[in-house]
């Protein structure tokens, strides 16, 4: 990578338009693209081409090319006794492999991964067909797995399918308790918070904890649900502001085959969901970034086009009832979304407020908040839920607790509320002197019953309180319902003081989250995964949906909208200093990415992208964010969208208070 006092003067050329916007590349000698020796297990006998995706290269155009391969493959009448096997062919899935032969007669195929032992073999049975696409998952990394197909008339054949290693502290997971017949049946599927594997964006266990599943890629997705089609969606690994805002969501199946990218102003984080009609409401930032996780899109599945918003300084007064979690700019911090179609009720969940808040999705009224009123001064007190003391569980009548800072609220199919209740702190901003210290704190999981004609509220149930800080963790973590008396919890940062922590970190690992299965008050299943994880799902493989298709081509949607210039940027263009860093700038969808690497030994904090058009002296600002977990000011990120922009742009950057000088000029 060249410094900037070397660079030369690189135009950036327009070369395709996308939605609303230009989308320019930068006029530099392109990468190597040579892609690896082809990954084809002994069985095809084929020269096929198959590697990672090219980070520089349109992913989706890249995948269409794959596809073509598969397709030319798939013409040689490969046969069961002799199929074509690909691991891993669109380069992110390792564990993953596709089967392809062809039949002379429709016939349906039985398929089985073999497992460490037969309560976790993979299973499924694939529609009868004379052509045989079949996407194989739950492979073990670093082993000769077994995999054996068998037709209708008992024709059969075993293959092998052997794997690279995976050499992380995610590899395995510890079960701490099982109880035979009584935990939900599937893979745990984790959205790490951060992993000491940079190449690790999510991964599955089975229930021995090995990992079946995994997608080796650096960045975070958030969450990972399964769709009404059978197939997955969750955030971008690529982001539009550092590690934590991603560009959008992505619809995939579990090969690694990417179907759709919809992309909003502002990123997406923490959340979404599929609404009845199958629109998405995606958790995103408000569009001018002034505040951050307060505002809501509503977006076209069929177009990408924001078709309602919600946004949360519409409801609230940012200064009003506020947690001690508040931060400057994130006042709400919208965590999670959930809908209720029986009452047209949205909810959005409200970390820092300690809350939940219904709205009425045709109308966009507030119905009511759920959460302290203390603390309250501008909201109507008849927002609120005044506690119906009942005995639950055993417990005291004043056993009753809100809950804080809480994560993962939803309805439940008869209108009961669920949510992870962190409790960090226990108390609102305005009774300080209330705080629970973090060695008499408690996390727990908890049920409410919300009734909207008196505006009462019982809690029916709860666990987590009985394990003390223990089971304690201050932030993400998650709850799922699997019946009346059955859930799935994970408390997502133990502390470190906590004694499963301090057994885990004697093994050497310094992260763990706690999955913990309660059925009927007792615990049927507990794994500890050694990374700290922002959610998790427990899935199945497959579904009754075909999700696999080599002939949809993927396809990008929506906007991120036109470039709005950050609020408080200090920079003097006329005061240029000489670059200390490496940068480069490359195009993608609908926008300029721009990072790079400070050379100084000082490394500066903070900092932002200047684009300054030579013409009209308009100006738009972005900030830089810090990547590589956080650590300020050594690797920088900025994301800034194409839409609208026209003519000649000078790049400039700013870092603690210096504007340093930029040979780049960009051309829309």
């Amino acid at each position: 990578m060249k410094r900037f006092g070397q660079i030369k003067i690189l135009a950036i050329v327009l070369l395709v338009a996308f939605v609303a916007g230009c989308t320019p590349t930068v006029a530099k000698p392109p990468l190597s693209t040579a892609s690896p020796k082809p990954t084809v297990v002994p069985n095809s006998q084929t020269n096929f081409e198959i590697g990672k995706m090219d980070p520089n290269k349109d992913q989706l155009t890249t995948q269409a090319k794959i596809d073509k391969s598969l397709k030319t493959e798939l013409k040689r009448g490969y046969k069961i006794s002799n199929p074509f096997v690909a691991l891993n062919p669109y380069g992110i899935s390792p564990l993953s492999a596709l089967v392809m032969f062809q039949t002379k007669t429709a016939t349906k195929v039985s398929m089985t991964v073999f497992g460490h032992d037969r309560s976790v073999d993979i299973k499924n049975t694939f529609p009868a067909g004379t052509t045989h696409i079949l996407p194989v998952y739950g492979l073990y990394p670093g082993e000769k797995n077994k995999v054996e197909f068998v037709l209708e008339d008992g024709s059969k054949n075993k293959i092998t399918i052997e794997t690279d290693p995976l050499d992380s502290v995610v590899t395995k997971a510890s079960v701490l308790k099982k109880v035979k017949g009584q935990f939900t049946d599937g893979l745990t599927f984790c959205d790490p918070s951060n992993t000491t594997a940079e190449s690790v964006s999510s991964m599955a266990y089975d229930s021995n904890g090995d990992i079946r599943w995994y997608l080796n890629e650096e960045g975070r997705t958030k969450p990972t649900r399964r769709l009404a089609n059978g197939r997955i969606m969750s955030s971008t690994v690529e982001c539009i502001d550092g590690s934590y805002y991603s560009v959008g969501l992505r619809e995939m199946d579990l090969i690694g085959k990417i179907y759709a990218v919809y992309v909003l102003p502002g990123g997406q984080h923490h959340d979404f969901i599929e609404m009845p009609n199958g629109n998405l409401v995606v958790c995103g930032n408000s569009p001018d970034q002034a505040t951050r996780e307060d505002y809501v899109y509503e977006l076209s599945r069929k177009t990408g086009k924001v078709v309602k918003t919600f946004d949360m300084k519409k409801y609230f007064d940012i200064t009003d009832g506020q947690s001690i979690n508040k931060k400057p700019g994130d006042w709400f911090h919208l965590n999670s979304v959930s809908y209720n179609q029986k009452t047209n009720t949205i909810l959005f969940s409200a970390r820092n407020l300690d809350g939940v808040v219904g709205i009425d999705y045709t109308s966009k009224k507030m119905k009511w908040f759920l959460g302290d009123s203390e603390g309250w001064s501008k909201l109507d007190p008849k927002m609120f839920f005044k506690p119906k003391l009942t005995k639950i569980n055993s417990l005291a009548k004043n056993d009753f607790q809100w809950a804080y800072a809480q994560h993962a609220a939803s309805f439940l199919p008869d209108g009961d509320i669920i949510m992870f209740d962190n409790g960090s702190y226990r108390a609102k901003k305005s009774n300080r002197e209330d705080l629970v210290p973090v060695e008499q704190n408690y996390s727990r999981g908890v049920r409410f019953h919300i009734n909207t004609k008196d505006m009462t509220v019982e809690q029916l149930w709860s666990f987590g309180k009985e394990r003390g800080d223990d089971w304690y963790s201050s932030y993400i973590s998650d709850i799922d319902y699997v019946a009346n008396g059955h859930y799935i919890m994970t408390s997502g940062a133990l502390l470190s003081t906590s004694s499963i922590a301090k057994k885990a970190k004697a093994k050497g690992v310094t992260n763990t989250a706690s999955v913990v299965e309660v059925k009927d008050n007792k615990v049927v299943f507990e794994l500890l995964i050694n990374v700290l994880c922002y959610r998790t799902e427990r899935m199945q493989f497959y579904t009754e949906k075909n999700t696999y298709d080599m002939n949809e081509r993927g396809k990008y949607y929506g906007s991120f909208g036109k470039q709005v210039s950050r609020a408080g940027a200090s920079y003097d263009l006329n005061s240029q200093t000489s670059p200390d860093f490496e940068l480069k700038v490359n195009r993608s969808y609908g926008r300029v990415v721009i990072s790079g690497t400070w050379n100084s030994k000082n490394f500066p904090s903070g900092g932002y992208a200047i684009i300054v058009n030579k013409s009209t002296n308009e100006t738009l600002v972005t900030r830089l964010s810090a990547l590589k977990g956080g650590v300020a000011g050594q690797m920088f990120y900025a994301s800034i969208s194409s839409e609208g922009l026209k003519g000649k742009y000078q790049l400039f950057m700013t870092a603690s208070g210096r504007t340093y000088k930029s040979n780049y000029v960009l051309t829309f």
